[in-house]
């Protein structure tokens, strides 16, 4: 199974910018957990990728999961974002989360392409969610906290908080390359 992680945000006022520490450590947590996963992760703020560079750097890795990451202040691409991977990649699972995500929760479900939207730690909800993924599912009323389109097209919130890994000091080191 091919994953494509998303830093979405273009660069503003600043020409330095930090490395995308979330996905990398969610990249390095999927890759420890999962077999067969190959990993890809895309910094848009660092790349300064136009919202088009970064459908076609997806379109040319055709993962079957995206996950789309972003912060409030960053979000102004995610709505192009999410359509033009939605358009170069009608398959694939697009998967929101981040910062903005756990802020506007399912309002992303009206605003975006996305077939869920991940609130709060990433890290156990992706893992689940790629594993019903990996098994042919689209159900994903079994992850707690989940916002997520159903196959008919309605959108629902899982009850109870995304799970949370209780000792940091179990998690890998994230991904470097």
């Amino acid at each position: 199974m091919r994953v494509l992680l998303i830093l979405a945000g273009r660069r503003t006022y600043f020409k330095w910018v930090s490395p995308p520490l979330g996905i990398l450590q969610l990249a390095g947590y999927l890759r420890s957990r999962l077999k067969n996963l190959e990993i890809r992760v895309v910094d848009q703020r660092a790349t300064d990728y136009t919202v088009e560079e970064v459908v076609s750097r997806a379109a040319e890795f055709a993962p079957d999961l995206v996950g789309i990451s972003c912060t409030t202040s960053s979000s102004d691409t995610l709505v192009a974002l999410s359509s033009g991977v939605r358009r170069a990649l009608p398959k694939a699972l697009l998967m929101i989360g981040g910062p903005h995500a756990s802020a506007y929760g399912a309002e992303l479900m009206d605003t975006t392409c996305a077939d869920c939207v991940v609130i709060g730690e990433g890290e156990l909800t992706c893992e689940h969610v790629l594993q019903i993924w990996q098994e042919g599912s689209r159900d994903f009323s079994a992850v707690p906290g989940l916002v997520w389109r159903s196959a008919d097209g309605e959108c629902l919130t899982n009850p109870g908080p995304a799970p949370v890994i209780q000792d940091l000091d179990t998690l890998p080191f994230r991904l470097t390359t």
